[in-house]
């Protein structure tokens, strides 16, 4: 239990210095702070889109975005509506009476 609280007292204690160098940072009191606090930022805003995975890819490249739940669930009950049967009820297959394109399919979601 003390060795516990020993690491966490030496934790305390490197997060308080840390937060000491942070203020005087901010405080822009010479050159060399400035350019710390610059060096953060830029830091920081790489970080922040490596995370995001921003500016990887053009816009028209790369896999297409996928369809929600919610707009599958309205396409395949429009299918369903559309469709008939003709006496094949043993078919798992929806005839609609014409062909059906997945450009259709987009459409119908929007």
């Amino acid at each position: 239990m003390a060795e516990r609280l020993e690491d966490l007292d030496k934790e305390i204690n490197v997060l308080k210095t840390r937060l000491d160098e942070v203020r005087a940072i901010l405080d822009f009191e010479n050159k060399s702070t400035v350019r710390k606090f610059n060096q953060m930022v830029t830091r920081l805003a790489h970080q922040l889109t490596e995370e995001n995975r921003l500016k990887r890819r053009h816009k028209s490249t790369g896999r297409p975005r996928l369809l929600d739940d919610e707009c599958e669930n309205f396409i395949a009950h429009c299918i369903e509506e559309k469709a008939a049967s003709h006496g094949r009820q043993h078919d798992t297959v929806l005839y609609t009476g014409r062909r059906v394109k997945v450009k259709d399919l987009l459409h119908l979601a929007n």
